[in-house]
């Protein structure tokens, strides 16, 4: 078979006509295995610059929903700061009011008729009740 093969490739290496012919179409033949190689390696690379792309969307988008999240998170933490810190203030406001109205409760005269002195308490707690309320 060998041999056989040979003698065909001698008779041909007599021809250059013939032998310039076979290199064409073997150029031809290699040129189009390469370009259909190539077209499908292009294709499979923009099916999975297409895949992602979308992919890519979808993680820009779930960012997006995660930032604005975050976003509406530190601006109710900071509503919530500054709402503790009002109440502390208030509270150290009454603190204060509230030790200032004790201190003249126990300097103050207590009636010595005992309706009298239930009457006064009653106001006097009243009026401290008034300082928690507010």
């Amino acid at each position: 078979m060998y041999a056989l093969l040979l003698k065909l490739l001698a008779k041909l290496w007599k021809n250059p006509k013939l032998i310039g012919m076979i290199a064409v179409v073997g150029v031809i033949i290699g040129l189009a295995i390469a370009l259909w190689l190539t077209h499908a390696d292009l294709q499979d690379a923009q099916q999975k610059l297409a895949k992602a792309s979308v992919e890519r969307d979808a993680a820009v988008n779930a960012l997006n929903k995660q930032n604005a999240a975050i976003d509406k998170l530190k601006a109710t933490a900071a509503a919530q700061a500054d709402a503790l810190a009002a109440a502390e203030r208030q509270a150290q406001q009454v603190k204060v009011v509230y030790r200032d109205r004790i201190k003249t409760i126990k300097q103050t005269v207590v009636p010595k008729d005992c309706k009298a002195a239930v009457d006064w308490a009653r106001d006097q707690a009243l009026q401290l009740s008034d300082v928690w309320s507010g």
